[in-house]
């Protein structure tokens, strides 16, 4: 891709409302494992990528070992911020995405994966 060969560093990516789709999210699922370099946030909200394309990221994030990452000025490892609210992606989701990580990262029993329902902070459950 473009960003890799001119070795564009990218801590914040904003894909949201474009119509991505499965093959969208598989072209991310590769840049992902192939950028030398961990994105801080990724937002693909609004758009129309399934679970199956959703679980193609989320494998891609748990095989790159720069995830979680070092940020400048933070003492501590922070993981990947990535949304994907309003996308076609079932509720085995997080089962799923859940069970990539522990095949991929086994250690410990918290969980890998944390999402909040609902209308936000204010009105939505989080789930960690």
């Amino acid at each position: 891709t473009v960003l890799k060969e001119e070795r564009i560093v990218v801590g914040v990516l904003n894909l949201h409302h474009n119509r991505l789709t499965r093959p969208a999210a598989g072209m991310l699922a590769i840049w992902i494992r192939t950028a030398p370099w961990a994105l801080y946030e990724l937002h693909l909200s609004h758009n129309e990528i399934d679970t199956e394309g959703a679980l193609e990221i989320i494998e891609a994030v748990a095989r790159a070992e720069r995830y979680p990452t070092d940020r400048p000025g933070s003492s501590f490892r922070i993981p990947l911020w990535l949304r994907m609210e309003h996308n076609s992606i079932q509720e085995s989701f997080v089962a799923r995405a859940e069970e990539i990580f522990r095949s991929h990262r086994p250690v410990g029993d918290a969980p890998h994966i944390c999402w909040m329902t609902g209308a936000g902070s204010a009105g939505g459950e989080n789930q960690c």
